[in-house]
């Protein structure tokens, strides 16, 4: 009776109740909560806790909510649970345990559903606070939309009415999120199903069950948390709903309600949130941390009595997660301030006051105001102290103790840790084959975290504790393992400590320098006060005075001030700004590098400018592009636009440098970037750069197009290269982020120039591939700055990125740079012996030279040639591996004139042996990610690799003679070296996910790992004889009787349950790994090596299939280069792996193995007829060659020669013997005969096993031996050509087996022929009819005639027969299966006989015919078994493919292969002189009418840089250092209709004596006689087509083409061909590029400047042009008269920072600056705009060179002066020096230094102009 009198009450008070609470009554609610964490698409085998109370709510009559948990209790959980996370578990199997919570009550704030505050007693600690707040996170509903936000999507609940959607922003655990509301009615007879949901159907009265369900949006949200690691992710947001494909987050709760939205009891809520991720980014199978929070109503019945309220309560002020302190002894949890949203409202009497009260409150929200990148001050921590331990809130080691730092625990005495750690990383790195097993990276990766929790003094103690002198042991490795884990730490004190090593030379040199860079790399709290002492330590004294360590610092700090204060999203990435607050947006911080930093690099550049220290000024420029800030703008400026001195590498370097600006600000960097390119005067290196730079910015199509527009008119092909190559390219891009990119620039491809670029322009490759099976991407970027000196480039980089599940990670940044190739290795050859010796010698015969009208040096002074000074040497190298810290290295002259005094140090180190101990420890991956569960326990994901190489042990090393004296650098002819070497590559990857429950100290994980390790003991002897070219060298274990493991790989997940205070790696009882399967798919042990002696055990377990040849076949498919290389390093799947290579020393006979390897290059010019030299080498003679390794190269040499006139001999020998009890051997040598006149060339191939007493191990033997007969082709004659037969024969002879007698033996014959479809295809070639036109003028080898001459004699018929004998069933079944490969990949071409098929007739002979289309796009394939006929026809031949099948006879298969490889002319670059036009080395084209007197076809006019000590004027400078001289001269004959020829050559190998070679007409010449009379120093030569005629040993070598042609070799030079009635010449050598002069233009690679005459400048006439080169007759004495402009090839500058570039604000002082730029500009342009311009003068007098303190008027170069006079002007004058040189150089480039702020040293003379008029 009474209980339902109760019952009607409680329903008529539930009725009347607002929002859900009724006060007087007492509210029981089931609480039931698990966090599990596992990898659960592998395995349901999960770790984690479960936990269960009660939790009592008494309303109070003031609208609060009493509260308190009560019989709160947890279990451990670390078991398999079949049904997923959700598996029920019975009690029974679990160990309940009581949760330490003090269990005081607690009050509720609560208005309208909505939770406003919490406040708790003074005793309950921070992390039961936070519990707490989990749990009444369950009670929050705001059903009437109290915290609206604006969305199209609201629908807010209407009266009467139990449907609404909306959205809020609302408090909850993980942060302030955007909250989706979905509120509907429930159906009952879902409860029938589930009643468990409303529990209690009597608190329903007359209303409804309704469910809300609430879902969570991280993505927009003010969230709390902590990170680290995501810099490189621009487009990631952490603490987001999604990152890539690595990273899924969500939170749902489902609340069941009975009554009404305004009349309501909370039946159930339950809260489930899920992390989801792939622990190795981008494996298929994730792994998952599961919070499920649920909430039954148990009971509903009066109160009884009231609980305590709480005493001096602490308002926790939010539902959001309160970050503790970890190092604090107060444990009471934080208080937050009252912020202003979660005041009440005041009462409106209008309910659409109240709904437009709430959007207008909410107003900041309804944009994406609340982002992770955000700080939040209500919840956020302080910046840390510099000399205190980062306050960081969540993770393991500063909550794990009870909700403080572990360092609060008496079982944890940091200082003994950490020194506990780096001694036992010590001690177990002395035994390698232990550090996998020993966890010894581990232990690093714990020493690193455990330094992160101490402060200064802390870690000062544990360096006084572990810091180690000695040279090698486990005290070494100790102290080396802390000092990296300092370098990792990343935080205030340990920079600290790391400067106080540095200034107390504890670390020096490369040794600190690296440190130092890894610090700024893994800087985690870069606060001002931080960035500060950084900048002090990379500017204090101690640093400035060592350049290794200088250079590091200064550039890693810039780096790091990069990534803090100019790259927004990096620093709001990569930094924890969820728990500290944004370090990018501090004012203090920001000024300083605007005020401080920027002017003092600013300052150091410009001194070091001053100082001409091109070593400072490349650092400098390279740490000011690092800040990447609008103002480095400003300090660029002056030397761009010319208005400062400095050399054009160093501007270029400045483009260079803007890499990183392009990137953080790309529209910046575009303005900048695209004036300079647009720039058609200004350098071409400059211009490619900043097209390099520019594609990166994103550009907009219409500027694609505007470029690739201009690449048809644009005079500079480096330009243009770069322009097709980098767009080309850009629209190749695969991958969403680059999809505008790449669309934009496939607007532009049809609008670029068809022509092709070699290698030897500029290139730039962007490349990226997906891979959508393993989530993976990567991003290539390899450019190329190309070089007029030579075909190597002369910039270069590298770029390799890898993203795994949207994780992007850079694995290689390579950038290397030189000024000039050519230079380069100028330098480095004075620095020789040799090169001393041959100057010596030239000087020596200089006078004999000078007397000979027709040397080099004599036509230099007759012409009064003008060359280009090259500018000094300056080179640099940026290197960057595993997204590490990088290197910068630069070099100059003076680092390479120190090179012969560093060799000689290093020299007698080695000598004396030293001792090598290296030991280094770096972590590759270093990400965090941390944020709160519904439960309240904070979810950690955390991925490390670190790595570790140690190398030790000795080494002696002698070369006689010595390879340095100190002054200069010689060629030893031995070198000697031995070592004792244990070098160890490990690395170990650590991918955990889970949670920490701080009330026990547990970390529950669910992780892969995964190690490799390389472990190289060895002993070696190497003896190095380079005058002979052999090598010795003796390997052997350290220990024999030792079983080595040398290699280790595993893989294996597992979950763990772990004592965070144990601080030492997961023990074995801790872990359970996860297996898939019962027994693993593939396991095999096996020994290799065994036979040859020396013995491997393989053992490999994995529960991965076999990989058989589909597999393979897939992978081929599925990868291209690139990714082929990084797939083995991604793991597609996680899974239990093991392979571990072993040296078996029990098995192993051998002791050492031997290696010999050999190379002999001879020239056989002997004209011996003796029988035995010209026999034909028989396979069978092959097994008697010489055992020794000398003796067997020369005898072969001699076997490939056989029968070969002038015959070019190379042998290459190699061998390998086991010296052991059974002694075995491995042989092979090859040699290669040719000769330039004789139509035969040979090459041997053998290959030998010996075995002492066989054993297992049989001999074997095989022999080849190739031979093909290829006549010479002529090269002047198209008509000839075409009509030539230019058939070639090959016999190629296979032997193997035990011996050669009874071996195997194969027999090829193959017959290559053209065919008259290919004759009828060449005459009916549109060049062909252009080539007849220009031969009926007399023109015979124009670039139509020249390219159809080489086209006609291709090879398009194909023959080969095979013939076998006694070959075995293997090697059948292989040729079979070659067979069905290809006829599996041709099958739709193929048209098979295996019914009626003749075949051969013979059971031992195959043939093959290929028919090639006339034009090589396809071939028609027959094939003749002995009982198959196959064909396949029409099958497409590719580019790569064409180059080997069509076979030119003079073009071998090496050399065609590798000019399709690196894009450049199959046929080499030719000059001809023909009968009335010529065609440069560039391919340019002009006519041409020479005369009787001589004119310089080609003269080798090398440019040089001046040296420190050279003071005379060019021509004498060109005279000293030019070792090599090279002229040729032509003229017409008397009779006109016919060229002579005079060639002049001096070098070091003709002794420094001038040869003359003159070639005349042949008078009465028939058929193929030679067509010209040779004379060499006046000494005649008959010639023949038979065989080489040598001069000097070779250097020189002529013969008879086809058609009576002569051909003239100048070896490593060039060779000329000459029928009497042209010149053909074509360079050899990389030498000449733009270092020729005359006839053949420049061989730059650009036609624009190929009319340079000997005053260094360009005319436009050919008339002009060759005149100018004439050097005797009418030509030479009428070169004067011409008329026409010669313009000098000067640098146009021109403004390319405009003051919104720089960042320069508009004021009066701008307005200033502006009105001096274009004062400036007036005077750069001149005063006119006629012939004049303003420029800085020079007046060199008395030892001093004077400079102008304001530029004058000249005439421009295309102008002259009508009279000069004498003015006096200012001047400031200093000593001659290099500072004066590049000075000089730039004024002489047009550039106008500015010396305004020099004082006046005195007045000095200088001519003027009177007036300047045209020429």
């Amino acid at each position: 009776m009474w209980s339902q009198i109760l019952l009607c009450c409680l329903v008529g008070f539930a009725a009347a109740s607002d929002y859900g609470w009724k006060s007087n009554t007492e509210y029981v609610y089931k609480v039931h909560g698990r966090t599990l964490t596992g990898l659960h698409e592998v395995e349901n085998q999960y770790s984690g806790m479960m936990m269960k109370a009660a939790l009592v709510v008494r309303p109070q009559d003031d609208g609060k909510l009493m509260a308190q948990i009560q019989d709160a209790k947890y279990a451990q959980v670390h078991a398999h649970l079949p049904e997923g996370w959700r598996s029920d578990i019975p009690e029974g199997k679990l160990s309940y345990q009581q949760l330490p919570i003090s269990e005081h009550a607690f009050e509720i704030v609560i208005r309208k559903g909505v939770v406003r505050d919490v406040i708790v007693a003074k005793e309950v600690a921070n992390w039961e606070a936070n519990f707490i707040k989990a749990i009444v996170s369950n009670l929050q509903l705001d059903t009437q939309g109290e915290r609206v936000i604006k969305s199209h999507v609201n629908q807010l609940p209407e009266a009467d009415s139990n449907n609404a959607v909306f959205k809020t922003m609302e408090d909850s655990i993980g942060g302030r999120v955007e909250t989706l509301y979905d509120i509907s009615p429930l159906p009952e007879y879902v409860l029938q199903s589930q009643p468990w949901l409303a529990p209690k159907p009597e608190m329903k009265g007359d209303g409804e069950y309704i469910e809300i369900v609430k879902n969570r949006n991280f993505s927009r949200a003010g969230n709390v948390g902590y990170h680290f690691g995501l810099g490189n992710n621009v487009d990631w947001e952490p603490y987001s709903n999604q990152m890539g494909d690595f990273f899924l987050r969500s939170s749902m709760s489902r609340v069941v309600i009975s009554g009404k939205l305004q009349h309501y009891t909370i039946q159930s809520a339950a809260t489930t949130n899920k992390i989801i991720l792939s622990p190795t980014l981008n494996s298929q199978q994730n792994g998952m941390v599961v919070s499920h929070l649920n909430m039954t109503l148990h009971q509903v019945q009066p109160a009884q009595g009231q609980f305590q309220q709480p005493q001096q309560g602490h308002n926790l002020g939010s539902l959001v997660y309160s970050y503790n302190k970890p190092y604090s002894d107060n444990h009471e949890p934080k208080q937050w301030m009252q912020n202003r949203d979660d005041e009440d409202v005041s009462d409106s009497s209008s309910e659409e006051n109240q709904y437009a009260q709430r959007y207008n409150r909410h107003r900041r929200s309804s944009g994406n105001q609340y982002t992770s990148g955000e700080s939040h001050e209500y919840w956020t921590q302080d910046q840390p102290q510099l000399h205190e331990a980062p306050e960081t809130p969540l993770l393991p080691f500063y909550i794990g103790n009870q909700g403080k730092s572990i360092k609060q625990s008496q079982k944890v005495q940091v200082e003994q840790v950490a020194q506990k750690l780096a001694q036992q990383i010590g001690e177990e790195i002395q035994r390698p084959e232990h550090i996998h097993k020993e966890k010894t990276l581990a232990k690093f990766t714990i020493l690193a975290r455990i330094v992160r929790i101490m402060n200064e003094n802390e870690m000062q103690q544990v360096v006084k504790s572990l810091y180690c002198t000695e040279e090698k042991g486990a005290k070494l490795d100790s102290w080396r393992a802390y000092r990296d884990a300092l370098a990792e730490a990343g935080t205030g004190p340990a920079l600290l400590t790391i400067k106080d090593l540095a200034k107390n030379k504890k670390i020096r040199g490369e040794e600190a320098a690296e440190l130092i860079a890894t610090a700024a790399q893994s800087a985690r709290h870069p606060t001002p006060e931080y960035m500060r002492t950084f900048y002090a330590l990379a500017t204090c004294d101690e640093v400035k005075h060592q350049a290794i360590l200088n250079d590091s610092a200064i550039l890693s700090f810039t780096t790091l001030a990069r990534k803090v204060y100019s790259d927004k999203v990096y620093s709001d990435n990569q930094y924890p700004t969820q728990a500290f607050g944004s370090f990018r947006k501090n004012e203090q911080g920001q000024k300083f590098v605007a005020e401080e930093v920027i002017p003092y690099l600013k300052q150091q550049l410009n001194e070091a400018v001053q100082q001409a220290d091109s070593h400072k000024i490349h650092v400098y420029i390279r740490a000011l592009g690092n800040v990447a800030q609008k103002k480095i703008l400003g300090v660029f400026e002056p030397y761009l636009e010319g208005k400062k001195q400095c050399s054009q590498f160093q501007r270029l370097q400045m483009v260079v440098a803007l890499d990183k600006l392009a990137m953080v600000h790309p529209k910046v960097a575009r303005s900048v970037l695209y004036k300079i390119y647009q720039n058609a005067g200004e350098q071409a290196e400059i211009r490619v750069a900043a097209v390099y730079q520019l594609i990166r910015t994103g550009p907009p199509a219409s500027m694609l197009q505007r470029m690739a527009q201009y690449t048809h008119v644009d005079e500079d092909e480096q330009v243009n290269a770069a322009v097709k190559s980098a767009i080309e390219s850009a629209a190749e891009l695969e991958g969403e982020q680059f999809a505008e990119l790449a669309e934009n620039a496939r607007s532009a491809l049809p609008l670029l120039t068809k022509n092709t670029y070699g290698i030897n322009y500029s290139q730039n490759y962007l490349r990226s591939y997906v891979i959508d099976e393993m989530n993976m991407l990567y991003k290539q970027d390899i450019y190329s700055i190309g070089s007029h000196d030579s075909l190597f480039p002369k910039g270069l980089k590298y770029y390799l990125r890898s993203e795994l599940g949207g994780y992007k990670t850079e694995i290689v940044n390579l950038k290397a740079m030189v000024s000039s190739i050519d230079e380069l290795t100028n330098v480095l050859q004075q620095q020789t012996e040799i090169h001393q010796q041959k100057q010596k010698q030239q000087k020596q015969n200089a006078q004999q030279a000078q007397q000979n009208q027709f040397s080099s040096e004599s036509i230099l002074r007759l012409l009064n040639v003008q060359n280009e000074e090259r500018e000094q040497l300056e080179a640099n190298l940026l290197l960057q591996l595993g997204g590490g810290a990088s290197r910068f290295f630069t070099i100059n002259n003076r680092t390479v004139e120190m090179l012969p005094e560093a060799l000689a140090h290093i020299e007698d180190l080695l000598r004396q042996g030293q001792n090598i101990h290296y030991t280094k420890f770096l972590n590759r991956f270093d990400l965090t990610i941390s944020y709160p569960t519904a439960m309240s326990f904070p979810f950690v994901y955390t991925l490390d690799a670190p790595t570790m190489l140690h190398v030790q042990g000795k080494v002696q090393a002698t070369a006689e003679p010595k390879i340095s004296s100190g002054d200069k650098i010689h060629k030893p002819q031995t070198l000697k070296a031995q070592s004792e070497i244990r070098a160890v590559v490990s690395t170990k990857v650590q991918a955990k996910l889970g949670f920490v429950t701080p009330y026990d100290h547990q970390h529950y994980i669910a992780g892969v790992e995964k190690n490799v390790q390389v472990h190289i003991p060895v002993k070696s002897q190497i003896e190095i004889d380079l005058k002979n070219k052999q090598v010795h060298a003796e390997i052997e274990p350290l220990q024999h009787d030792k079983n080595t493991q040398v290699f280790h790989y595993s893989m294996y997940p597992y979950t763990a349950k772990h004592d965070i205070l144990r601080t030492q790696p997961l023990q074995d009882s801790e872990v359970q790994v996860i297996y898939q399967q019962e027994q693993p798919q593939t396991r095999f042990e096996t020994v290799v090596g065994k036979k040859a002696g020396m013995a491997f055990r393989v053992e490999y377990v994995s529960e991965q299939k076999h990989m058989d040849g589909k597999w393979l076949y897939d992978q081929l498919q599925r990868h291209d280069a690139i990714s082929a290389l990084l797939a083995p390093a991604v793991d597609e799947t996680i899974q239990h792996t093991k392979l571990n290579i072993e040296y078996d020393a029990e098995k192993s006979q051998a002791r050492k193995a031997i290696i010999r390897m050999g190379y002999e290059r001879r020239y056989e010019n002997d004209d011996s007829s003796n029988d035995s030299t010209n026999e034909e080498p028989k396979l069978e003679q092959f097994s008697q060659l010489p055992k020794e390794s000398k003796a067997r190269q020369q005898k072969f040499a001699k076997m490939a020669a056989a029968g070969i006139r002038s015959a070019s001999v190379g042998v290459y020998d190699a061998s390998i013997e086991f010296d052991g009890q059974n002694k075995i051997e491995y042989a092979a040598t090859l040699a290669v005969a040719s000769g330039p006149a004789d139509h035969k060339a040979r090459a041997l191939f053998y290959v030998k096993r010996n075995s002492g007493n066989h054993g297992e191990c049989k001999p074997f033997e095989f022999a080849a031996a190739a031979k093909t007969r290829a006549p010479n082709t002529n090269a002047l004659d198209f008509g000839y050509a075409l009509k030539f037969d230019p058939t070639t024969a090959a016999h190629v002879e296979i032997a193997y087996g035990q011996d050669l007698q009874s071996a195997a033996k194969v027999q090829v014959h193959a017959k290559l022929e053209k065919s008259e479809s290919r004759r009828r295809y060449l005459q009916a070639h549109p060049r062909a009819q252009e080539c007849r036109h220009e031969m009926q003028s007399g023109n015979y080898q124009l670039p139509a005639c020249a390219n159809m001459t080489a086209e006609a004699n291709l090879l398009d018929r194909v023959h080969v027969q095979v013939q076998y004998d006694n070959i075995t069933p293997v090697i059948r079944n292989a040729t079979y299966k070659i067979y069905s490969a290809l006829r599996h990949m041709g099958y739709y071409n193929l048209d098979e006989n295996v019914v009626s098929a003749q075949g051969t007739g013979k059971d031992n002979q195959i043939e093959l015919e290929a028919r090639f289309e006339p034009d090589f796009e396809s071939v028609n394939v027959t094939l003749r078994a002995p009982k198959v006929e196959a064909q396949f026809n029409e099958i497409r031949v590719n580019d790569w493919a064409r180059q080997v099948v069509a076979v030119h006879p003079a073009y071998p298969l090496n050399y065609r292969a590798m000019s399709h490889a690196l894009d450049i002319d199959t046929y080499g670059s030719i000059c001809v002189v023909d009968k009335n036009a010529a065609n440069t080395l560039d391919n340019k084209t002009y006519p041409l009418r020479l005369g009787s007197g001589w004119t310089v076809m080609m003269q080798y006019v090398p440019t040089f840089a001046r040296q420190h000590h050279q003071e005379q004027k060019y021509i004498q400078q060109q005279e000293e250092q030019q070792q090599e001289q090279y002229v040729v001269l032509v003229r017409d004959s008397q009779s006109g209709e016919h060229k002579e020829l005079k060639m002049t050559i001096r070098t070091p190998e003709s002794q420094g004596q001038l040869i003359e070679v003159d070639v005349k007409p042949q008078q009465g010449q028939q058929g193929e006689q030679p067509r010209a009379q040779i004379t060499v120093n006046q000494k005649a030569y008959q010639l023949d087509d038979k065989k080489s005629t040598d001069i000097e040993g070779g250097l020189i070598q002529m013969y008879v083409l086809p058609r009576g042609e002569v051909a003239i070799e100048v070896r490593d030079a060039f060779y000329v061909i000459y029928d009497g009635e042209r010149v053909m010449l074509s360079a050899t050598h990389d030498k000449f590029r733009d270092a020729v002069r005359g006839l053949c233009g420049t061989f730059t690679g650009e036609q624009v400047n190929d009319f340079l005459t000997p005053k260094n400048c360009i005319v436009r006439d050919a008339k002009q042009f060759a005149a100018s080169w004439a050097i005797e007759g009418e030509s030479r004495q009428h070169a004067g008269q011409h008329k026409g402009e010669c313009v000098y090839e000067d640098v146009e500058y021109v403004n390319v920072v405009s003051d919104y570039d720089a960042g320069r604000t508009q004021h009066k002082q701008g307005k200033h600056h502006q009105q001096q730029r274009q004062q400036e500009q007036y005077e750069r342009s001149g005063s006119n705009s006629g012939c004049s311009k303003h420029q800085t003068r020079y007046v060199e007098e008395n030892g001093e060179i004077c400079f102008t303190i304001r530029p004058h008027p000249v005439c421009k170069s295309s102008c002259r002066a009508n009279g000069e006079e004498e003015k006096k002007v200012p001047a400031h004058c200093v000593k001659a020096n290099s500072v004066t040189d590049l000075w000089k150089k730039q004024i002489q480039r047009g550039a106008n230094p500015d010396f305004s702020h020099k004082s006046v040293t005195r007045d000095v003379r200088v001519p003027m102009p009177k007036s300047c008029t045209r020429q």
